[in-house]
């Protein structure tokens, strides 16, 4: 007898399990036919192998295998079926854990059941009792399975029939929250789609500014507002037919099947808000450098510019200060000339006192006493205009006059004839320049 993996083996390939071999007594007294006894649906459970049988107290069986005579094979056509339900069962079954995964359960028992049945069906038709044991095996954990799964279904109904008002509260206020959740991502990725396409114009306008050129932004072609109009008064005239409100805008319809296909749509919309925080932070991050670049370069402009004011304003201040010092000495200028002028005119003053002087002692008789003397004072302030008018030259022809001698001049000293002035009468310095032939102007000026 073949064993019970080696059978099971056979089964799996489709092969036909091998024929039990036959049974001969020697006597017909003694001959005990094994009995193979059906299983029935009642007796299978999971309980362990029966006991064996306590051994009798019949004689030995003796097999006999008569030499010629055989039994005829077995019809093959009982094992192709039992091959065919054996598979159908095998498909049923993972039919049914397929079912159960996607929480399809009452599909589930369904073919839980109807795979133990083909089990059952198939054990009943074996003649080996291993191979009837081990697929009333298989068919008790398929219905077993199916049972619990039955009574899982069951609580669940019962429990969902108590909380029901909970339930939908609950899953309504799930839905609710779902919904605000999906739209506050719209209006999110709305306002950072605004954003970042507002940041990319000013990007665009910076760069055009420093480069001189402005591009034209390209805009997409709006409908036409009549159409829309017409369009919105058709359907507004319907809606009052049906006695349904006016609308003021068209919107894009967005179907939305299941639970799944909303999870997955807010999914969606997360990963798209994600990707835009990423774009709205690369964009903001360009948009500051260019904008620090920008203020950095017009605040060296604006501190070049500073500089050159501070020093326009320090010329200013210089070529002020050159102008009052030109002023000044302008003022100075005309204040020395006319005290020079001043000066000429008391001069000339003098002069022609002096010269009338002169002129009325020249006409005077010559006599050789000297004049009265006066005042020492007088006297003083006299000899001094004298020198001053007479000059070193006219001093030293005083001199030379005064001595006649040459050996009197030059027992002079040097520096008495060239610096030291002798004072002398105004009647001999008038009578030597006239002898002389010489000019009142020129005896006055070196």
């Amino acid at each position: 007898m073949t064993s019970l993996e080696e059978q099971l083996a056979n089964l799996r390939a489709g092969r036909a399990p091998s024929p039990p071999t036959s049974r001969t007594n020697i006597s017909t007294s003694f001959i005990s036919i094994p009995q193979h006894d059906e299983i029935g649906e009642d007796d299978w459970d999971d309980d362990s192998d029966p006991k064996p049988a306590a051994p009798s107290m019949l004689p030995p069986v003796v097999v006999v295998r008569p030499p010629v005579a055989q039994s005829p094979p077995p019809s093959s056509k009982n094992d192709v079926d039992q091959q065919q339900l054996y598979e159908r069962a095998i498909e049923i079954t993972k039919s049914a854990m397929a079912k159960e995964r996607n929480r399809e359960f009452e599909a589930a028992v369904e073919d839980y059941v109807d795979a133990g049945d083909i089990f059952t069906l198939i054990g009943r038709g074996e003649s080996d009792p291993a191979v009837q044991r081990t697929l009333k095996k298989k068919a008790f954990s398929l219905l077993q399975r199916a049972e619990a799964l039955a009574d899982w279904l069951d609580a669940r109904a019962a429990r969902d029939d108590d909380s029901d008002d909970s339930d939908r509260l609950s899953t309504a206020s799930t839905r609710a929250a779902a919904d605000a959740e999906v739209d506050a991502a719209e209006k999110h990725i709305d306002c950072m789609k605004q954003e970042l396409q507002q940041l990319k114009y000013s990007s665009q306008i910076m760069r055009a500014d420093a480069t001189d050129e402005m591009t034209q932004a390209a805009t997409l072609p709006t409908e036409d507002p009549q159409r829309e109009t017409i369009k919105r008064a058709l359907v507004n005239e319907i809606h009052g037919l049906l006695n349904l409100p006016e609308i003021n805008a068209f919107r894009t319809f967005q179907p939305l099947g299941s639970s799944l296909e909303k999870e997955q749509y807010a999914q969606d919309l997360k990963a798209q808000v994600a990707q835009l925080q990423r774009e709205l932070q690369v964009e903001k991050a360009s948009h500051n450098l260019s904008s620090a670049m920008r203020k950095q370069k017009y605040s060296a402009d604006v501190e070049e510019q500073r500089r050159l004011q501070a020093e326009v304003h320090t010329l200013r201040q210089e070529l002020m200060a050159h102008h009052a010092a030109l002023e000044e000495t302008r003022h100075s200028i005309v204040q020395i000339t006319q005290d020079k002028l001043r000066l000429e005119a008391q001069s000339a003053q003098e002069v022609q006192s002096l010269q009338k002087e002169l002129h009325s002692r020249a006409s005077m008789p010559y006599t050789s006493t000297p004049p009265p003397p006066k005042d020492s004072r007088w006297k003083r302030t006299r000899e001094s205009r004298m020198q001053w008018f007479q000059g070193p030259r006219g001093l030293q022809k005083d001199v030379a006059e005064r001595y006649e001698t040459p050996a009197a001049v030059a027992s002079i000293p040097a520096t008495r004839r060239r610096s030291d002035p002798v004072p002398q009468s105004p009647r001999t310095t008038s009578t030597r320049n006239l002898s002389d032939g010489e000019t009142d102007s020129a005896s006055i000026w070196l």
